[in-house]
């Protein structure tokens, strides 16, 4: 599917749409911050995109440029992971058009790049979940993110077995692993939510009522890793029983 045309088509679209004009606006004080960070090597949160802002310009189109180019590839995951065009035509125009992910690919912010890999979490090189725990290092609250489908992998290929589905994933990589590696994945998830935590509690704003409804709903950036990691989540499913 990385080769149609389509993909591409929809791929150019939404790369414009995140680059046209995106360092013509001020930094607002968010930005700002993160840039003091970069300038200071704090490295308490935000590691990834700190240690790479230590090479680019101190702007705002040095700032910006990463969420830009991981919002933009974003759009092309799907065409990696999916087999249905439906599913992959859907996907990737949610990704590439969703106002959403489109402002805040524009943003010096680190949630477009930690859905970025949550989004490649989903993919067949997510040995170990490497891309989760790499997602912690762009912000903690890609915990929301975690790749479940991978963690019971073992539980649903025995399931599927036991009703005769078949099952369309000769190439995925996980399907090869034994029961042994299973409960590797479990230590590995447990491991993955105390990292997380761990990075969450490092926050000055930790004491902060995350949690409170109505900052929630106006937060709305942090709705960004849920809804990928859901748009990944359910496409095999829409895969499997949707219409053939």
């Amino acid at each position: 599917m990385i080769k149609d045309y389509k993909v591409w088509l929809i791929f150019i679209v939404g790369l414009a749409l995140r680059l046209y004009g995106y360092w013509s606006q001020s930094m607002w004080i968010d930005e700002c911050l993160f840039a003091s960070w970069i300038e200071r090597g704090v490295y308490y949160q935000e590691q990834i995109l700190i240690l790479i802002g230590q090479v680019l310009p101190m702007n705002e189109f040095g700032l910006r440029i990463i969420p830009v180019i991981t919002g933009s590839l974003m759009i092309l995951v799907p065409s990696l992971i999916f087999k249905k065009k439906e599913i992959v035509y859907l996907t990737t125009a949610f990704i590439a058009f969703f106002p959403l992910f489109v402002f805040w690919s524009r943003v010096a912010r680190p949630y477009i790049p930690a859905a970025f890999l949550v989004a490649l979490s989903f993919t067949k090189w997510n040995k170990y979940f490497i891309f989760n725990f790499l997602s912690l290092l762009c912000t903690p609250f890609a915990l929301l993110g975690f790749n479940f489908n991978q963690l019971f992998t073992k539980i649903m290929k025995m399931r599927y077995k036991k009703i005769g589905a078949a099952i369309d994933y000769e190439d995925d990589f996980e399907f090869k692993y034994s029961a042994v590696y299973n409960k590797l994945n479990f230590i590995l998830f447990g491991f993955f939510l105390v990292v997380g935590i761990g990075l969450f509690m490092l926050r000055p704003d930790s004491s902060r009522d995350f949690f409170n409804m109505d900052f929630l709903i106006t937060a709305k950036r942090l709705w960004i890793i849920p809804i990928t990691s859901l748009i990944f989540h359910l496409g095999p499913i829409g895969e499997r029983y949707g219409k053939q």
